[in-house]
C-alpha cells in the first residue's frame, strides 16, 4: 500500500455553505431567503471561504516538514548558474596604440535583451597592440618568392598555371584567403572564413601566412612580448554526430613537456628570411603533434625584436631571358666576318656596307627574339599587401584542415554572465550563537564570496577574513567559518559549538561582504557576436565581441525539482555505478544544461579507437578461419570482409574508422547524413563500456551537443565513475520523418488547412526527442517507429474522421543503420518500402514539419 499524506480537514467552500444553509430552519424558522443576494447568505459564503482558508493551512503542515525535512538533511536550493563565454577585444588603430590593462570585472552587455545580459572578464587582460590584418595562403614557403620551392629549387612555370591578371588573389601559387576587409575582423563570429580555402586551381597550398598591424616601437608593448593568439574554429563549436567523449583517467600531476613546434616561423629583418620562433612555444590547437590548427586553442609564444616587414625583394613568377654578352658578340664577330669578302694576298680587304647592315639588322632581330621567347610574369600578391608591418608563417599542413575560422586574435579572455559588488555592510554582531545575515542580491557565484569581520572595537583595526564550509557540522568552536545559501544568499555563523560565533564589539562588530558576485540564469546564453556593447572605458579600444555562444546558464533550482534530487542523491550519493547513476549524475552536469539522458551498457561508439582495434582483430580472426575453411595462406593484414546482420559494415583493408556506405550521403530528409562512424556498434559487446547518449535543452527537433557539450558531461562523469568502467559521451542519433503524405476525412466544420495545421502539431510533438512519446517526457531510444503508430496518431488527431493513407520517408543519422533511407508505408511491395524501423538502443525520430502535404475528402 503506498504511503499517503493525511487530509486534516476536507471541508470545501461548497460543502460549508450548504451545511449553514441546512442549519438555518433548525436556528432562524423565520429567515426563509436563502437567495445570495441576502445579506445572512454572504455572510455565511464569507464565513466559508475563512473556513477553507484554515483547512488549506492546516494541510499544508505535512509539506512544511517535508520542506523542514530538506532542510534537516542539508538539501538546499541549487543557485541559477551563469553562462560562460570568451571575449574578443579590437583596437581602432593597432599601429599607434601601446599596451594597456583590462582589469578583471570589466564589463561588456549584449544589445539585445530586458534587461540585455551582462558580462564580467575572468582575468586581467594585457592588451597588446597587435591585429591581424590579411591570410594569405601559399603553395611554396616563400611569400615572396613564389616559385622557389621547399628543397631550394624553382618550380617551373608554365601558361597553365600562371595568372590571367595580376595583381591576383587565387592562382596556382597563392590564395588570399582574407583581405582585411570583408568581413570585418570583429565580424568573423556571425560571418566565419575559410582559413585555407580551395584554389580555383586545385593546387594544395599548405602554408598559412599571417599578415600584422602593430606598433613596430620597443616599448609599445608588442616585440619581445609574450602573446597568446587565439584560433577559434567554427566546427568546434558546432554540432558533429559523429564525435564522441572517452572519459579517460586524468593524467598523473605535473606538466608534460610539451612536443617541439617547429611549424610556427617569422620573417626576420635582420636576416632578410623566414626564422622558426625561438624559445618555448605552448600550443593547445593541436590534435596530435606537428598538427596545428585542428582544433580550437591558443598559439603562446615570445614575439621576436627582428620580426617585420618584408625587405627581401619580391621576385616575378618568371623573369625577362636576356641573352649573354658572350653569346651576342659572338653572333655580331661572325655577322661581321660574313660581310667582309675575302682579299687576295697583299691587298687590303673591302667591307660591303650594304652586306654589313643587313647581317648587324639580322643579329639585333634575333637577340630580340631570344629574350622574348619566355614572357615575363609579375608577382601575383597585390602590392597594398606587401607593406604589412610584419609576418608570421603556419605550415606546412599537408593536408590543410577545411575548418572555417570564427575567431584569430591576440586579446581574448573568458567572461561570466555575472555581476560584481563590494563593500557590502550586512550589519553587527550581537553575539549570539547561529546569527544569520541576508545579501542584497541572490544567487551567488561559487568561491566568490570575501566575507571580513571587524573583531575589534579599534576603528583603525583591520576587518579579519571568515572562511566559507559547505556545512558547520565538522567546525571546531575556534573555526571562523560561514555556511552560505546561495540560492537565498544567506550567511549562517557557527553556534559556539560548531564553528566561531562572530563577537560583540561595542562600537564595532560590523559584518562586511569584501566582494562577491551574483547573476546567472538560462537568458544569459546568447549567441555568438551579440555581446557587443563595451562599457568600459580604455585607450585604443575600438570595440569587443563574443566569438563562441554563451553557454551554462540556467535557473535557480525549484522547491518540487529539489525534492526528486534528495532522493537521489540520498540513493546514488557520489558514485555511479548503475545505470540510472550515471543518468541522475549526467543531468546534474553544472555548466551545461543536460535536458536528457540514455545509457546504454556494453557498447562503444562507431569513432572510438578502441572499437576499431577490436574489430580489427576480430575481422582477422573471420578471415583466418575463412582461410583454414578453404585450405588457404592466410597472410596478415589481407583484405577480408564479413557481414554482420545482412550488411557489409567495414574491410579490414580499410584504414580505421572507414565505413562502406552503400546510400548516398545527401538525404531528402533534412542535412546530409554524416559519411563517417556515427552511432554505437550494436553486434560487438564490450565488457566494462558504457556509452552514455546526452540531449541538450534546446530548440529544434534534432538537439545535437557540441564537442565542447561533450567535453563537460564527460568531465562530470570521470569524477565519479569506477576506475575500471571506460564511459563514452555520445550525441544521440536521428531516423527523420519527412515528407509526410496523409489523405483523412474530414469532420464536419474543418477544413483541409485547420486539419494540416493540427496533424502537423500532433506529429511534432509526439516525435519529439524531449516533448514527444506517450508520456510526453520524449520520444523513447531504442524503440520502434510503426506506420500502423502513425496512423492511430493522425486518426486522434482533433477533426480527423477516418485516415485513409499515409505514407512517410525516412533517413537515418546513424551510419551503420540498416536500412538507412527508405519510405514507410502499410503495404510495402516495392524495394525500399517498410512497414516500421527498428531503432537503435541510442536512436530516436524526429519530424520535418516543412514537408508534410494533407488531403481530404
Amino acid at each position: 500500500m503506498p504511503i499517503q499524506s493525511p487530509l486534516l480537514d476536507d471541508l470545501s467552500f461548497n460543502r460549508i455553505v450548504e451545511e449553514l444553509k441546512r442549519r438555518i430552519p433548525v436556528y432562524a424558522p423565520e429567515w426563509t431567503d436563502y437567495n445570495d443576494s441576502d445579506p445572512g447568505i454572504s455572510m455565511i459564503q464569507l464565513f466559508a471561504y475563512l473556513t477553507e482558508m484554515v483547512g488549506y493551512r492546516l494541510n499544508r503542515i505535512p509539506e512544511k516538514n517535508h520542506v523542514e525535512l530538506l532542510k534537516l538533511l542539508g538539501i538546499r536550493l541549487k543557485p541559477a548558474h551563469a553562462a560562460t563565454t570568451r571575449l574578443a577585444f579590437f583596437l581602432s588603430n593597432p599601429a599607434a596604440s601601446h599596451g594597456t590593462t583590462i582589469d578583471a570585472r570589466s564589463r561588456a552587455t549584449a544589445k539585445k535583451g530586458s534587461p540585455p545580459p551582462a558580462f564580467e572578464t575572468e582575468t586581467a587582460l594585457d592588451i597588446v597592440p597587435c591585429e591581424p590584418a590579411v591570410l594569405i595562403t601559399t603553395k611554396n614557403p616563400f611569400l615572396w618568392d613564389l616559385a622557389r620551392n621547399r628543397a631550394g629549387g624553382t618550380d617551373p612555370v608554365d601558361d597553365t598555371n600562371t595568372p590571367a591578371k595580376n595583381p591576383s588573389s587565387d592562382n596556382a601559387w597563392l590564395t588570399v584567403a582574407w583581405d582585411g576587409q570583408k568581413p570585418m575582423l570583429k565580424d568573423f563570429p556571425v560571418a566565419p572564413i575559410a582559413a585555407f580555402p580551395p584554389s580555383v586551381s586545385r593546387v594544395e597550398h599548405p602554408y598559412l601566412w599571417i599578415g600584422l598591424n602593430f606598433n613596430p616601437t620597443r616599448d609599445a608593448g608588442f616585440l619581445g612580448t609574450q602573446v597568446t593568439l587565439t584560433v577559434q574554429l567554427d566546427d568546434d563549436e558546432r554540432p558533429d554526430e559523429t564525435r564522441e567523449e572517452l572519459c579517460a583517467t586524468p593524467l598523473a600531476a605535473g606538466e608534460a613537456a610539451p612536443p617541439p613546434v617547429d611549424w610556427l616561423a617569422y620573417y626576420d629583418v635582420d636576416q632578410g628570411g623566414m626564422v622558426n620562433v625561438p624559445w618555448r612555444i605552448f600550443d593547445t590547437t593541436s590534435k596530435e603533434s606537428g598538427k596545428p590548427l585542428t582544433r580550437s586553442g591558443t598559439i603562446r609564444f615570445t614575439v621576436p625584436f627582428s620580426l617585420g616587414e618584408i625587405t627581401t625583394e619580391f621576385k616575378d613568377l618568371r623573369s625577362k631571358i636576356t641573352p649573354s654578352p658572350e653569346s651576342a658578340c659572338a653572333e655580331l664577330g661572325t655577322a661581321i666576318k660574313n660581310s667582309i669578302p675575302k682579299a687576295e694576298a697583299g691587298t687590303t680587304p673591302t667591307v660591303d656596307l650594304a652586306k654589313l647592315q643587313n647581317a648587324l639588322t639580322s643579329a639585333v632581330t634575333a637577340a630580340q627574339q631570344s629574350a622574348q621567347m619566355a614572357k615575363q610574369v609579375p608577382h601575383p600578391l597585390d602590392p597594398k599587401f606587401r607593406k604589412i608591418k610584419g609576418w608570421l608563417r603556419i605550415g606546412p599542413l599537408s593536408p590543410p584542415p577545411p575548418s572555417k575560422l570564427r575567431m584569430l586574435c591576440f586579446n581574448a579572455v573568458g567572461a561570466t554572465n555575472a555581476s560584481s559588488v563590494e563593500n557590502e555592510l550586512l550589519g553587527a554582531s550581537d553575539g549570539r550563537p547561529g546569527q544569520t545575515y541576508t545579501l542584497a542580491n541572490t544567487n551567488i557565484l561559487a568561491g566568490s564570496l570575501e566575507l571580513a569581520i571587524q573583531e575589534s572595537a579599534d576603528p583603525n583595526a583591520l576587518l579579519i577574513t571568515w572562511t566559507e564550509v559547505d556545512s558547520l557540522d565538522g567546525a571546531t568552536p575556534f573555526d571562523r567559518v560561514y555556511a552560505l545559501d546561495a540560492e537565498a544568499g544567506i550567511i549562517t555563523f557557527g553556534d559556539g559549538k560548531r564553528g566561531r560565533i562572530p563577537p560583540l564589539v561595542p562600537g564595532g562588530g560590523q559584518v562586511v561582504a569584501i566582494r562577491y558576485r551574483w547573476g546567472g540564469g538560462k537568458s544569459g546564453e546568447v549567441a555568438p557576436g551579440t555581446v557587443t556593447v563595451l562599457a568600459i572605458q580604455a585607450t585604443g579600444l575600438m570595440g569587443v565581441t563574443n566569438f563562441v555562444a554563451a553557454t551554462g546558464g540556467a535557473d535557480a533550482e525549484r522547491l518540487d525539482d529539489a525534492k526528486v534530487r534528495a532522493r537521489k542523491e540520498l540513493s546514488t550519493r557520489t558514485r555511479a555505478v548503475t545505470a540510472s547513476d550515471f543518468e541522475w549524475l549526467a543531468l546534474q552536469t553544472p555548466t551545461v544544461r543536460v535536458a536528457r539522458v540514455q545509457v546504454v551498457p556494453l557498447r562503444r561508439p562507431l569513432s572510438s579507437p578502441l572499437l576499431h582495434s577490436q574489430r580489427a582483430r576480430l575481422l582477422q580472426q573471420q578471415a583466418m578461419m575463412q582461410a583454414l575453411a578453404v585450405r588457404q595462406p592466410y597472410a596478415p593484414g589481407s583484405p577480408s570482409s564479413f557481414a554482420l546482420g545482412g550488411e557489409l559494415r567495414r574491410r579490414a583493408s580499410l584504414a580505421p574508422g572507414v565505413y562502406v556506405q552503400e546510400t548516398s550521403a545527401q538525404p531528402e530528409c533534412g542535412p546530409p547524413l554524416p559519411v563517417g562512424p556515427a552511432g554505437l556498434d550494436d553486434n560487438l559487446e564490450a565488457p566494462g563500456a558504457v556509452s552514455v547518449v546526452v540531449v541538450p535543452d534546446e530548440e529544434g527537433p534534432e538537439p545535437v551537443p557540441t564537442p565542447s557539450f561533450l567535453r563537460a558531461v564527460c568531465e562530470q562523469l570521470n569524477k565519479v565513475r569506477l576506475v575500471t568502467t571506460e564511459v563514452h559521451v555520445v550525441p544521440p542519433q536521428y531516423c527523420r520523418l519527412c515528407q509526410f503524405t496523409i489523405k483523412v476525412k474530414a469532420q464536419a466544420g474543418y477544413t483541409r488547412s485547420q486539419l494540416q495545421d493540427l496533424v502537423e502539431a500532433r506529429l511534432a510533438t509526439y516525435l519529439h526527442v524531449l516533448r514527444g512519446g506517450d508520456e510526453g517526457k520524449g520520444y523513447p531510444f531504442g524503440g520502434q517507429v510503426h506506420i500502423a503508430d502513425l496512423i492511430a496518431l493522425v486518426f486522434r488527431t482533433e477533426g480527423v474522421e477516418r485516415v485513409d493513407s499515409l505514407t512517410a520517408r525516412f533517413a537515418r543519422t546513424k551510419s551503420n543503420a540498416s536500412p538507412r533511407t527508405g519510405l514507410l508505408t502499410l503495404c510495402p511491395e516495392r524495394a525500399g518500402e517498410y512497414d516500421h524501423v527498428d531503432l537503435g538502443a541510442e536512436e530516436t525520430a524526429s519530424f520535418d514539419a516543412a514537408s508534410i502535404a494533407l488531403s481530404t475528402e
